[in-house]
């Protein structure tokens, strides 16, 4: 089946929910720019995240995000699997193959999951994400982090960064605050004109313990 043009699930500010053994799969949204750029100007936070969008509270427990696609040719996009502008829990989850696109000129972040806000994984796989910019800049390709991200007892693997001019952490890309422990971080990529941190890329508050 086609994947629909629209986002899956989207929690509000004063919203709280649990997501139990449940899998979000095979999304495509897509931002149009029928006025580049100032068509993109539209576009804020809650238009990011083709699998989940969380701007309340949100637990995920069991479950699988993956297959989901954000893509635009000029506007910048981000989340592929979810966008967090709220207080997210992973738990025993598997977050996969998603990926954000930007064909033409722009960014392209967050592939499997972007956070804005308070993101706390445990347990879990981020596997095989991507951030892709065709002529332009990619960041964490597992994982884009600008508010506060805590990870513990979690694999980061196969996730990779890839645009013409600029790509940074693969795995993660850190401009937050991030504590990783008893983690594993492997075989991401970075790839690029210029490219930084295959597998973890910061640039402000990062700390790792116990990990490989």
């Amino acid at each position: 089946n086609a994947a629909p043009e629209f986002r899956v699930l989207a929690v509000g500010q004063q919203g709280k929910l649990t997501l139990n053994n449940t899998t979000i799969r095979n999304v495509h949204l897509h931002l149009e720019e029928d006025n580049y750029p100032y068509d993109c100007d539209r576009y804020t936070d809650g238009d990011a995240g083709a699998g989940i969008l969380n701007q309340g509270e949100l637990t995920i427990v069991g479950s699988t995000i993956r297959d989901n696609l954000v893509s635009s040719e000029y506007c910048s996009v981000e989340g592929g699997g979810i966008r967090n502008l709220g207080v997210l829990t992973i738990t025993g989850s598997t977050i996969t193959n998603n990926e954000a696109n930007n064909d033409y000129y722009g960014v392209g972040s967050g592939g499997g999951i972007s956070n804005a806000g308070t993101l706390t994984i445990t347990g879990s796989t981020i596997n095989e994400n991507v951030a892709y910019s065709w002529l332009g800049y990619a960041g964490g390709g597992g994982i884009s982090n600008s508010g506060n991200l805590d990870i513990s007892s979690s694999m980061i693997l196969n996730n990779a960064s890839d645009a013409f001019l600029g790509a940074t952490g693969g795995g993660i890309q850190d401009n937050g605050t991030t504590i990783i422990d008893d983690t594993t971080v492997k075989t991401n990529m970075a790839s690029a004109r210029v490219a930084f941190g295959g597998g973890i890329y910061s640039s402000e508050w990062l700390t790792i313990n116990n990990s490989r």
